[in-house]
């Protein structure tokens, strides 16, 4: 099932208690580690890059990547921003 950007638009802007509840559950049903501190390239890609582990880096590592900048508008990602650069896409949202 492919999601509009409307949809995900809406589903992004239930209240901040939401997204805490909701951040909380994909964590702990996906066990994604974040990467909230630096770490050395060769624990990095042992740990997560050769093993095709996916991992959160934090503002720590993305902080001066363009697209925290560009692609936001009021610290939110904006969504039409993203329609108007790379066009409509569907994607398929796997759940475990």
């Amino acid at each position: 099932m492919a999601l509009s950007v409307d949809a995900v638009n809406e589903i992004l802007n239930h209240s901040q208690s939401m997204r805490v509840v909701r951040k909380q559950a994909v964590s702990s049903l996906c066990k994604i580690d974040r990467i909230s501190k630096p770490i050395l390239y060769e624990e990095f890609f042992h740990k997560y890059l050769v093993r095709n582990v996916p991992c959160i880096l934090t503002e720590w590592a993305t902080d001066a990547w363009l697209s925290r900048a560009d692609w936001t508008r009021d610290g939110r990602i904006s969504w039409d921003l993203l329609e108007k650069l790379f066009g409509k896409i569907n994607c398929k949202l796997l759940l475990n």
